[in-house]
């Protein structure tokens, strides 16, 4: 391919004299982006331009961030997800004829030589790499400190009897534990027909589905007595098609009567309900049947509500406004638990399923079965 004539020349002009050239031509040559241009990247990624950062890692280089590293190293517009965008000179890659490649070198090393880069940038690069080396193994450190409590916390739960929250569960000897569970998507008459069917064969695989689900997480990922909490899971499923498409405030208010009138068996969550609406019953896993072995994906999610908040107040602080979506494979652990043990707020059991992303346990020894895969206050 070779060179363009227009690079070509300005090699030409760089090898001739590299005094004449603009900023912005020398940059050109060394790989790099006009000045404005690099200044820009530069405050947008760390907050003072680049003679700064080139200052920084010359006088204080131990104070140098991972990502000033990389700007002294690979240049402003390289990022860790365009490993490709290097700090490199015009046509690096282009394949050159020896005279070309001549060329090239020529050009480089006069722009370096007029810009002084021995004396300046040279000693920056070199004292960038090397905090770069420290801070790679600082964090190398660091993981392998985390492994090594994380197998010391696993080892420590292993000599236990069962893990803490199944111990609490069944220390509580209840009859049965589970949830009450509404269904507000149904298909009647008059629906399009272009839509998705919330009908009666959805919610009975809905069913199917959250108790399959939680035989797996039960019997599988908490096989240290988890059987037995699955023994005694028994969900109350409520079918009316007047709530088709029931506001909260109505299902709350029913919800309310079912437990005033004592019509919640003893075990199953009166602090707590669940909604599959016509989303829920009409997603593809459903549709499908699909068998849920592990993973996040296409993973069905309910809602659950709190049946004693006040719609009145209006959203709590941190955005709670009375219900939350949960993943069917986190009712039987998490949510229960919390609920259980009062160990978390609702305003918190919001935070985590809007800001985190939830997490299959990865041990039958975990002690918490935490909504995002933390226990021990580490993260997996």
């Amino acid at each position: 391919m070779g060179l363009s004539p227009d690079t070509r020349a300005l090699y030409a002009r760089a090898v001739e004299n590299p005094t004449r050239l603009s900023l912005a031509e020398q940059n050109r040559v060394l790989g790099r982006p006009p000045p404005e241009e690099e200044d820009e990247l530069c405050l947008a990624r760390v907050g003072i331009d680049r003679q700064a950062v080139i200052s920084k890692a010359l006088t204080e280089p131990d104070t140098l961030s991972h990502t000033e590293c990389d700007i002294v190293l690979t240049g402003a517009h390289y990022h860790s997800s365009n490993p490709s965008a290097l700090n490199l000179p015009l046509d690096v890659l282009v394949s050159l004829s020896p005279e070309e490649c001549q060329l090239q070198s020529q050009a480089y090393g006069e722009v370096r030589r007029v810009t002084e880069w021995h004396n300046t940038e040279e000693p920056a690069v070199h004292n960038a790499f090397e905090r770069s080396r420290a801070i790679r193994e600082q964090e190398r450190a660091e993981r392998k400190r985390e492994r090594e409590q994380q197998v010391e916390l696993v080892q420590t739960a292993m000599g236990l009897p069962r893990p803490k929250w199944i111990q609490d569960v069944l220390d509580a000897q209840l009859p049965r534990w589970g949830f009450v569970c509404f269904r507000t998507g149904y298909a009647t008459k008059g629906d399009d027909d272009a839509a998705p069917a919330a009908d009666d064969a959805a919610w009975d695989q809905l069913r199917w589905t959250l108790d399959d689900i939680a035989q797996l997480v039960l019997t599988h990922w908490w096989k240290r007595d988890g059987p037995r909490l699955y023994e005694t899971c028994e969900h109350v499923f409520v079918s009316d098609p007047d709530l088709k498409g029931a506001s909260p405030e109505h299902l709350r208010a029913r919800f309310r009567t079912m437990r005033d009138g004592n019509e919640i068996p003893e075990g199953v969550r009166r602090d707590c309900f669940l909604v599959a609406d016509a989303d829920a019953l009409t997603c593809d896993y459903i549709a499908q049947k699909k068998e849920y072995r592990g993973g996040r994906d296409w993973v069905p999610h309910v809602k659950a509500l709190d049946p004693d908040y006040d719609e009145a107040t209006g959203p709590l602080t941190g955005g709670f406004a009375g219900e939350i979506n949960v993943p069917l494979p986190k009712i039987s652990d998490w949510l229960h638990y919390t609920l259980f043990s009062h160990c978390e707020t609702w305003q918190e059991r919001h935070r985590q399923t809007t800001q985190e992303t939830w997490q299959p346990i990865r041990t039958a020894y975990a002690p918490y079965p935490a909504y995002t895969g933390v226990w021990g206050g580490r993260k997996w």
